[in-house]
This record gives C-alpha cells, structure tokens and sequence, in this order.
C-alpha cells in the first residue's frame, strides 16, 4: 500500500510542477500566497513475476490536492497536501475520511501532512523535496521510492525554464534511474493557454519495451500554473521492490471546479449507443419544468457505498431534459441530535439522470469530506446532511445545422457543432463542443441513421489503450468529446436541428434539502424522499400468457396436458371464471386458480402490481394441474364491459396526496378496513401527467405494512385520511362496467392419457 501511494504522490509532483510562463517563454512564476487545489485521478496497475507465477494488483486513488506558495527571498517553496483521498484496492482500501488501523497510523499522518518542494527562484532548479512527516523511518522509505520512481528532473516546479512559445518548440529532460530522455513540446497555444506533450524519447528498437511514458498537461500561459494534465507511465518496478515487473500509471488532474468526475473502466468500455432517429418534422424542443415542481422534495437520499458520499435527489414526474441545471451549496453534516459536526465538504459538480429505482429524474452530487483523523472521528457521529440546491435558470433553444457536402460550423454562445464530410457523401461526423454556460444535446433531427461515438486522442502514442487515448482527448479538449455519426439514405436535407440548452450561472431559486442514509436513520428522523414509482412493472410481463379483449379472449394449452385463462386487471377484478360441469379428479373438484408459481398479488413488496392474471385449471386443493381425457366447460361472467370514468375530484396543483373519503364516500374507514389493496387498485387509478398509472405507498408511520395477502386498504391512509400516491397525480378514475352483462363459455377436451403398453409393444 505504501508503494501504491508514494507512486501516485511522486505523479502529484509531476502534476504540481508542470512548466509555463508570460509572454514568449514559460517559466513557472508563483506568486506568495497563491493557492489552487486540484482534483487528482490515479489508476494503476502493477504486474509482478515471481519465479513462473504472473501476479498483478490494480488500484485507483482519487484525491483533492491543496497546493500552497510561500516566497522565501531567493527561493519559494511549494506546500502540497492531499485534503481528501480515497484508494481502493481489488480486496480493500483505505480513505482519509475513515480511522485506519494501527499499521496505517504512520503512513496516514504522513499523507496527511504531505510533502514540500523547494526551488531557486534564479534558474528554476530544484533546491529540495521534503516529507513533512516527522518520522525519519518512514520518510527514508518514502524518500528512496520517490527517487527511483522519477527523478528530480522530472518532479519539481519549473521543469521547462525558459522554452519557447511555439509549435514544436521543445526541451528534452535527461531521465536518471532508469528512465528514458523526455521531451517536453509545445504541441498548442494560445494567449491564455500552453499545451504540451509529454513524450519518452525511446525510439530506438533495441530500448526496454517495458519503459514508456506519454500525456499532456495544458498550463495557463501567463503564470505557469497548471489547468489539467494526463500522464500514462508504464515503467519497471523500483529494485528495493526485488521483484521483476512493471507498473502502469495513469494519472489525470483536473482544477477543482471539474465537473465531469473521471472513470478510466468507462473510457476503455463505452462503445456509444444508437440514436432514436426523429420524424422529418422539427420535433418540439424538450419542455422546461417550472422551479417549483422540480424542487419539491425536502429529502434526498445519502449513499455511502464503496467509499463514497453521494446525494440523490429526486425530481417528481420529470425526465432529465425537463430539469434545469442544478448546483449545491452551504453542505453541513449533522448528528442525531441535530447538532452540527465540524466537516468541511467540497462539492464536486451535480448531473441528471434517470432514476435508478423509481421512474423520475434524480440529480447525483458527488461530496468530499475534507480532513484526516478529525473528519473521520466526526463522521462516526452522521446522521444526514444538509444542503442548499440551487436551481438555475435554464433554456432550450433549437439550432439549425446546414449540411453541405463540404460541412459546416455553427456556434452559440461559445458551444459549437461541426459538421465534417467523410468519404460516404451521405455520412457525416458532427462534434459537440459545450461552451462556459451551455451545451448540445445529441438528438439530432432529419437523419435516417446515426450513433454517439466517444472519440479518442488520434496522435497519442500506438502503446496506449483505447480508454487512455480518450482520457487523453479530454485532456486536450477539457470535456468528454462525444461525435454523431449521422447518415442520410439517398436525399441531403438542407439542414438538421439540434437542441442547445444554456443556464445562468445564478441561481434563481434554493431549497434546503436534507440526505439521509435510509438504511441507517431512524424512521422517526427520517422518510424517504417522494419518488414516481409506477404501479405496473412491463418487466413482470410473460410473453407465454398473453392478455386479449373481451371479444378476443380465448382459454389456451401449452405442450402439456394443462389449461389456462389469462385475464387484463380489469377483467379480473369485472369477471368470474368457473368451470361449470362439475367436473372431479379422484373426487375432488376442479376450479380455475392462480397457478402455483404465478404471482397475481404481488403488491406490497415491490409495489407493482401484474398486468396479467394467470388461471389454471386445477384440484381444489392443487395437487394435481394435469388432466387426461376430460371435457371441461368454462364459463367467463362478466358484469359489463370494463371502463375507466374519470371521479369529479378537486385536486391540488402538484398533489401527491388523495382522500379516502373523496374516493369511498361517507363512512369510507368502515369500507377501507375490509377491502384488500390488491382490490382496491384494480378498482382505482392515479395517472400523472403522461398518463402513467402510480403506485401508492404506506404511511410513514406504519412501515411494516407490506403482506400483500393481507393488506387492506385502512393501513394505506394517514391520520388526516388520505392516500399517499408516488408520483403527481393529474386525475383520478374509476372502473365501471357499462352496458349488459357478459357470458362467454368454451369447450375443452383434454387428450387422452396416453397407451404406454402400446407403445413398449411397438418399440420391441
């Protein structure tokens, strides 16, 4: 573990100490005072061989990384200090925010305090690098794997004193311990920025194939401070290691105010998807909810698993488009006495997506609890969280695209889509670029086919992988690219519509939210955030059992010698299905039931309820469900045909709540007591906006409520008598049966049991 961690604090100093300067050269001019903290992404790979065994450990470390100038007269010292930091490994790991165990002490006070770079203000040359720590054992350690790792060259401040501004302008770093010659290019720039490559010098065919380092680290010109870097080393173990191997590093960092978070497995995996191609009409530009429907609740959820604090919050009836841009604020912990815990959080950016497990839009917030031994004592005491939200105005607007042979460019408030030609003249590749404060959506219109690509980095090194290629084009581009490639069957529309959307950057509306952990707080402290949850699963759907009109329905076999009846929800709850001869199997009567293995009320513990009801043809007391040689009659009654009416009920703008007596009329608890749940649903809808058939869920005081056998619909209403329904409902109906009754009734024989004496007969 410690070798894992001085290898990514020793890419930290390569980080902390990229080159740039004013005007023509770059030069690294810090100033007293000056700090910056940077998010920092390591993944690693380290393979080791002992004797004919391939061992090999992976490993991923994410920190917060404080850097601090003081200037000492003829030189300046640069502070580094990880704030916050987590690192998995494939069977464990160890965080900043969480008290290690006694062999960790050290190593934590170590990482803790951080480390120091002295250089010379004259030459830029490194003076020294000291561990802060004050244990001298562990610092030699630290110090001896810090050399061997990369040399001084290469880890301090200042490295690229006085290069040039220009393309292909370049310096070559001598490597020491092992390493190959580095040449550091100017691959870019502009008056603000400088982009370099970072590239070994090995080319000869003959040099260690294991030895190999490339990236690129984008600097602001004028101070010398880095913006964001991406470094892939793959390098031989240091000797005091003793064992024969090689480890891969790569490491990005980016400022703190990244958005995008940083997932190497995603870079090397995703393979883009296809896009929903649009009718040839514009398509309406995505609907913006209002602040206040977004905004409803007043609890999220706290995740902490694997070692990370995520806030979800749920966003009533809306999909993402229809959510504007969303940012936190004022993040406090609080134990559970409301008291507040000295933790200091950094929040690193807030995205929409769909909900995991129920059916609304859910905004994600990554937070870093910042601090070592104090933070982790105070976060044994955490209770829940408390955060502002802050909504900002939001807009779409919908952008034509020409599309020529030769492309085109249209740009919006600095976000631009660009329009390139390939050799089909009916395909096309369109970048998305998002600007400061907006961006493209990838539905696109017009088109007959087209899928989102994610691009990689086409001049990076060949050794690379795809994920690292791509890791490196957002370094380049300072977002993750994505490309539509779009195609067109025989006919070039003129132009295509995208959909831009911008937001401000303040915020026009806030809301306290709290976040809790619901597998840990009390129910009494804490209730779970209003979600959509909707009342059919179409995954529960068998294709086997299929549902029909009333005109349509038909009993049916499968290859076995069996009977059955499927049957809508309304059906069942209208109809009565009988087998009406009276037929027996060894005396006992046959009835229709639900077969055995189906589950027909399954409310209650997944608050779904089926869309088919299954009956099968059986004992009465289940014992058999296969018959020979009968003629069974059945007989569906049904009171009249199934309709939904819409109930004349009064309700709230963005209500989630209905009345019981509203519903069952006066003396609706004496009702309410005996009809089953499972009944009531099939008597009663709640549909939200886009028609969508909710859920409801048990009062927060009654949680155990959840035998779906059992449930009657009394244990579904509050105190105050009303319902609570998942989701907004926009208007309630009722089924009724209209018209005259209806009997339909089959015939069904059943084959004979078949003549095994016969057929061992005419085997012989």
């Amino acid at each position: 573990m410690r070798f894992a961690i001085t290898a990514t604090l020793t890419v930290l100093m390569f980080a902390g100490c990229s080159p740039d300067g004013p005007g023509s050269k770059l030069t690294f001019h810090p100033v007293d005072g000056d700090e910056r903290r940077y998010q920092v992404y390591t993944d690693m790979t380290v393979d080791v061989q002992r004797g004919t065994r391939q061992l090999s450990e992976s490993m991923s470390i994410k920190m917060l990384m404080h850097y601090g100038v003081e200037d000492q007269s003829s030189t300046y010292k640069l502070n580094v200090s990880p704030e916050y930091m987590r690192l998995n490994f494939k069977h464990g790991g160890m965080s900043s925010f969480e008290q290690g165990d006694y062999g960790e002490k050290e190593l934590r006070t170590a990482l803790k305090e951080g480390y120091t770079v002295t250089v010379d203000k004259e030459n830029n040359q490194l003076v020294d690098v000291t561990l802060n720590t004050s244990s001298q054992k562990l610092k030699a350690e630290l110090k001896a794997t810090l050399d061997h790792l990369l040399n001084d060259q290469l880890s301090r401040p200042g490295l690229m004193h006085q290069l040039a501004v220009k393309k292909g302008a370049s310096q070559i770093i001598k490597g020491q311990n092992g390493l190959p010659d580095i040449r550091m290019t100017v691959k870019d720039f502009d008056s603000e920025l400088v982009t370099l490559a970072i590239a070994d010098t090995n080319q000869d065919e003959t040099a260690d194939p294991h030895t190999r380092i490339f990236g690129y680290a984008v600097i602001e010109r004028q101070t010398g401070w880095l913006v964001r870097q991406a470094v892939v080393m793959h390098v031989p173990l240091p000797p005091e290691l003793r064992d024969k191997g090689t480890f891969r590093i790569v490491s990005a960092i980016y400022p703190e105010s990244w958005r995008f978070n940083h997932d190497l497995q995603f870079l090397e995996n995703a393979e883009g998807y296809e896009l929903i191609t649009q009718e040839k009409t514009d398509p309406p530009v995505p609907s913006l909810s209002s602040s206040t429907q977004a905004m409803l609740n007043t609890q999220g959820v706290l995740d902490t698993y694997d070692q990370r604090f995520l806030l979800h919050y749920a966003h009533l009836g809306l999909s993402p488009y229809m959510v504007g841009e969303i940012s936190a604020s004022n993040l406090a912990a609080y134990d559970e006495n409301n008291q507040a815990l000295a933790i200091p959080f950094k929040a690193a950016g807030a995205f929409q997506h769909p909900g995991l497990d129920h059916d609304d839009a859910e905004t994600s917030l990554e937070i870093l609890p910042l601090g070592w031994d104090k933070t982790a004592q105070a976060l044994e005491k955490l209770q829940y969280i408390e955060a502002t939200l802050n909504y900002h105005a939001t807009e779409h607007i919908q952008v034509t695209v020409p599309i020529k042979p030769e492309g085109s460019q249209v740009e919006v408030e600095g976000a631009k889509v660009i329009v390139q030609p390939t050799d089909n003249p009916y395909e096309f590749l369109i970048q998305l670029i998002p600007g400061e404060t907006g961006y493209f959506f990838p539905d696109v219109t017009q088109i007959d086919k087209g899928e989102l690509r994610y691009p990689h980095d086409q001049t990076a090194a060949d050794w690379l992988s795809l994920g690292e290629k791509r890791l490196l084009a957002i370094v380049l581009q300072g977002h993750l690219p994505q490309e539509l490639k779009v195609k067109f069957l025989d006919t070039l529309p003129d132009a295509v519509a995208l959909t831009y959307r911008n937001y401000a950057p303040e915020p026009i509306e806030s809301t306290t939210v709290r976040f809790y952990d619901l597998n840990q707080a009390r129910p009494e402290n804490a209730a779970a955030p209003i979600t959509t949850q909707l009342l059919f699963d179409s995954f529960q759907q068998n294709d086997e059992f299929k549902t029909a009109t009333l005109e349509n329905l038909a009993p049916f076999s499968t290859d076995a010698p069996d009977l059955y009846v499927t049957l809508t929800p309304e059906q069942a709850e209208l109809c009565t299905l009988q087998e009406t001869s009276g037929l027996t199997e060894k005396g006992t009567p046959l009835h229709f039931a639900p077969p055995p293995t189906a589950d027909n009320t399954n409310y209650g513990a997944t608050q779904r309820m089926p869309q088919q009801y299954v009956y099968q043809l059986q004992t009465s007391d289940q014992a058999r469900l296969y018959f020979y040689g009968l003629k069974a009659h059945i007989a569906l009654t049904c009171q009249g045909t199934p309709v939904w009416q819409p109930l004349p009920i009064n309700l709230p703008e963005l209500s989630v709540q209905v009345s019981a007596a509203a519903l069952l009329g006066e003396g609706w608890e004496e009702h309410a007591r005996t009809l089953p749940i499972k009944r009531f649903l099939r008597q009663y809808r709640f549909l939200d906006q886009q028609d969508r058939v909710l859920a409801i869920t048990a009062p927060r005081s009654q949680p155990a409520v959840g035998n779906p056998l059992g449930d009657k619909l009394f244990d579904y209403v509050d105190e105050s008598g009303h319902i609570q329904i998942m989701g907004l409902v926009n208007r309630v109906e009722k089924l009724e049966a209209t018209g005259t009754p209806i009997t339909k009734t089959w015939q069904h024989q059943f084959e004979p049991l078949p003549d095994f004496k016969a057929l061992e007969e005419a085997i012989q």
